[in-house]
């Protein structure tokens, strides 16, 4: 992303239905320089996404570049549940805030799973 214009919003949070129950998926909008990507994402994409960005630091030797991953938001609440609209409307922002982190990792947007999460292209 060296010298582009990087920005990555979370738009909305969609209330989804499948036959095992209801989910939340947050619509994420990523500008890089001209290329643009949209997707939808459910928490535990961030997840799955998570590991494989520690898996890319350690695969390239970068173990410093460890500790400057932020730590994800919670999976559930303690209260509540992952249904609460409060807890998903507090985590849509912890969300936000770690994209704005990691998108500022060196080297992050080689990492091909992190263009895929977002859903634009090398």
């Amino acid at each position: 992303s060296e010298g582009k214009t990087v920005r990555i919003k979370i738009n909305a949070i969609k209330e989804m239905k499948q036959f095992t129950g209801t989910f939340h998926c947050y619509e994420v909008e990523t500008y890089l320089g001209k290329r643009y990507g949209k997707a939808l994402l459910r928490y535990s994409m961030f997840a799955d996404f998570n590991k494989k960005l520690i898996d890319f630091y350690q695969k390239k030797g970068k173990r410093t570049l460890l500790e400057n991953i932020p730590a994800l938001p919670s999976a559930k609440s303690k209260l509540f549940g992952a249904h609460d609209l409060d807890f998903i409307r507090e985590r849509k922002s912890s969300l936000q805030t770690y994209l704005d982190i990691v998108s500022k990792l060196p080297e992050v947007w080689k990492c091909e799973a992190f263009r895929k999460l977002l859903e634009i292209g090398a």
